[in-house]
Parts: structure tokens; sequence; C-alpha cells
């Protein structure tokens, strides 16, 4: 499992969250990333730039570095 945490989330508490899931699936079954500036859905822009960089560059819309680590994790094999 890939757990994805924003360092900027308002709604959960990602040290909580974190927690929970590694008592859970603790081990080789649990990646987790976090990006530092994002928010609950995972973006790091204000509202004005989130709407030009969608236009733009829709692929750097999420936290960077964000699809990159999903393509990654999605890439390995994984034994769990």
């Amino acid at each position: 499992m890939l757990l994805l945490l924003g360092g900027q989330d308002d709604n959960v508490d990602v040290t909580d969250t974190e927690r929970g899931y590694r008592e859970i699936l603790g081990g080789p079954c649990l990646d987790v990333i976090h990006y530092p500036r994002a928010d609950h859905n995972l973006l790091d822009h204000n509202e004005i730039d989130l709407a030009l960089t969608t236009i733009f560059a829709p692929r750097s819309v999420f936290a960077h570095g964000m699809p990159d680590d999903i393509e990654s994790f999605a890439a390995r094999p994984h034994d769990c």
C-alpha cells in the first residue's frame, strides 16, 4: 500500500494517520511518502495558480513529484 500524506492537511492528523497505518500494515507492505507543502487533496497551489496550472501544465497540479512517485510504486513488484 502507498500512503501519501500532505503536510498542510487541515482535514486529518497526518501523524496519527501514518501511525495507524504503520500499526496495521507496518513493514514491507507499506510505503509512506510525505509532501510537506501539499494540502488534503495533495495539491500545493493557491486557487489562482491552480487554475492556470491545470490548463497549461496539468501534470504539475499535484504535489511536486507525486505522479512520478505513484508511477514508480506501481512499477515495482510487491509481495504483500
